[in-house]
């Protein structure tokens, strides 16, 4: 088996077959779907039930584990050479497999990763059609990404502790890949709805709710891998996470003027200082569409 494509879901009856199809649809056949149901209590079971006379999907619900659990679990059944990750509201685009896996195969023994666009849809016409990110890179974000068997033995298992897998994945990958592959063209259709995880339009107009998020999501997981690895990192590494560390602070504690003189790159500052507090906030959400892929 080539590719595991491993899918976290939880209570997806409304898109998860669209989802699955268009996996299933894809220019590239050799691979297998890894779907772990992380307690679902709507009618999700129900609406995977047709697919599985696919041989090439497994279906597990060992009840609610949590979403980086969840994952944990997909990968550790898992056989592919190549991993990716899929979400059960999004749409695969039909080479999505393809354009990705090529070219990785040429670098076997290395720790490598391959990332494409992703394009929002969205029913709230702000979120909509925005391509992430809007450079020639690709986005290091989930479902975007690809990655060698090898990179991902050292990902995974992911500390269960984590609001996300997400951050966890890319600081693995801008950090030990050997190389990575940008492939600017999009590779999925990321939607955006009332119940993201992280992207919710419901959090993203609630200041308060989102700044906790953010926080959570930084300052955790860049705490976690900085003690993971402060020994087999460089001193500028441990250096550039520590001045995220201390950003961040200041980014949840709404000092914006020392965001400014923080040692973070530039485009980090502007995120940060957008992020910062509520009426900065509502400015880069009226303007998402502008904001949103910069980084």
């Amino acid at each position: 088996m080539l590719v595991s494509i491993i899918m976290a879901i939880y209570n997806e009856e409304k898109y998860i077959s669209q989802s699955i199809n268009s996996i299933l649809k894809q220019t590239f056949s050799d691979f297998e779907l890894i779907i772990i149901d992380d307690g679902s209590t709507d009618k999700t079971h129900e609406m995977i039930q047709p697919f599985l006379s696919d041989k090439r999907i497994q279906y597990v619900n060992k009840g609610k584990v949590g979403k980086v659990e969840a994952f944990n679990i997909g990968f550790s059944k898992s056989s592919g050479k190549f991993i990716c990750f899929f979400h059960g509201d999004d749409i695969m685009i039909k080479n999505s497999i393809e354009i990705r896996v090529n070219p990785l195969i040429r670098y076997e023994n290395e720790l490598v990763a391959s990332a494409g666009k992703l394009f929002t849809i969205s029913d709230i016409d702000k979120y909509n059609a925005i391509t992430v990110p809007k450079s020639e890179k690709g986005s290091l974000s989930g479902q975007a990404i690809m990655i060698n068997k090898n990179l991902a033995n050292i990902i995974f298992p992911i500390p269960n502790y984590l609001p996300n897998e997400d951050a966890w994945m890319r600081m693995h990958i801008e950090y030990f890949a050997d190389k990575i592959v940008h492939v600017p063209e999009i590779i999925a259709k990321y939607r955006i709805h009332d119940s993201n995880s992280f992207l919710s339009t419901s959090t993203m107009n609630n200041f308060k709710e989102k700044n906790k998020k953010i926080h959570l999501r930084r300052k955790n997981v860049y705490k976690a891998f900085l003690d993971k690895y402060e020994s087999k990192l460089s001193l500028i590494d441990i250096n550039r996470i520590k001045n995220i560390l201390i950003a961040e602070d200041y980014r949840y504690n709404g000092h914006w003027m020392k965001i400014l003189f923080s040692k973070i790159r530039f485009r980090l500052k502007i995120s940060f200082i957008f992020e910062s507090n509520n009426f900065m906030y509502r400015i880069k959400n009226k303007y998402i569409k502008f904001f949103t892929g910069l980084g």
